[in-house]
């Protein structure tokens, strides 16, 4: 074997496995007794990286004196083969306990291999620093590389965040049609929301003779339709306001009973309120469109929803 090729493998050995293992379990044994936040947990594995290689440098130059550059460069090849594989499995037991969509999934596998590279650099460049010559450029090249890899890792940790909010938009511009064929009316509704209707006989409201509930995932946020045949009993349950013309959806059809602002709601602003109510006649019936948990005017689930309410008859 030639002397290169063992340097290298020896190098491997003390600086990528035999270090980093028993450091390994070291740590493992104190997260077991404390918590670890991730910042931490992250500069102790660099500050594992550096001392490792270190230590692997007093050694070979005290037996070997001068090390060639070929040994280091086998030595950080050798790395990067086993820092693959965890970064592959790791990503794999992600993917499976939390599948993400497929934009979330490309900058996951993006940044995952930039922090690969990243950890094989350091450990090139280290190496060139102790085993080589001590040059500034050396030293401050493991410093930015360390950075990086601290902004990279950074970016990984906000990845589910992402995904949630990929996912977020895509159920909001899946839409699901909805369509009543009794009251003649129609909207959408995200997707991933839960619709729920039922016919109505009730001895308080007896004007009520229907109503369609959509709920969010996590019911923060819901929208009706309440299907009224008497416009008094409207007005023993909503405030109807000035008489206008509006248009809530593509197409301009009946009057809307709504307050000058253009929307019912606690705040006479119309920007902030909880609950909105927008009451709108067609034929015998009045439909009044309720929401509440958002911003009418802001937010995008509300405006899509009432932007394709529709009569159909």
């Amino acid at each position: 074997m030639k002397l290169v090729t063992k340097i290298g493998l020896i190098h491997f050995g003390i600086a990528g496995v035999a270090i980093p293992l028993i450091a390994g379990v070291l740590e493992a044994v104190l997260a077991a007794q404390i918590a670890i936040p991730s910042l931490i947990d992250q500069i102790i594995g660099w500050a594992i990286v550096l001392l490792a290689v270190y230590i692997s440098s007093l050694i070979l130059t005290k037996r070997y004196g001068t090390i060639e550059r070929e040994s280091i460069t086998l030595s950080s090849l050798l790395i990067f083969f086993i820092t693959i594989v965890p970064f592959a499995v790791g990503l794999t037991k992600i993917y499976e306990s939390d599948p993400l969509t497929s934009s979330a999934l490309f900058w996951l596998i993006l940044f995952t291999c930039i922090d690969i590279a990243l950890r094989v650099a350091v450990f090139y460049i280290a190496s060139a620093y102790f085993l080589l010559q001590r040059a500034p450029k050396y030293f401050f090249g493991i410093v930015i590389l360390i950075l990086v890899s601290f902004l990279s890792s950074y970016v990984q940790w906000h990845i589910p965040s992402l995904n949630a909010a990929i996912e977020s938009v895509s159920s909001q511009n899946e839409v699901t049609p909805y369509e009543n064929y009794a009251y003649d009316f129609s909207f959408g509704y995200p997707a991933d929301w839960e619709l729920n209707e039922e016919a109505v006989e009730n001895q308080y409201e007896p004007a009520l003779k229907f109503l369609v509930i959509v709920n969010a995932p996590s019911r923060d946020k819901q929208f009706s339709v309440s299907v009224y045949n008497d416009r008094k009993a409207i007005g023993d349950v909503y405030f109807i306001g000035e008489q206008q013309p509006v248009t809530i959806s593509d197409d301009p059809y009946a009057t809307a009973y709504v307050n000058k602002k253009g929307y019912e709601c606690d705040d006479p602003s119309g920007r902030s309120c909880g609950t909105f109510h927008i009451t709108v006649q067609s034929g015998a019936y009045w439909y009044v469109l309720s929401g509440n948990g958002g911003k009418l005017l802001e937010d995008s689930a509300f405006k899509n929803i009432i932007r394709t309410f529709k009569f159909t008859d």
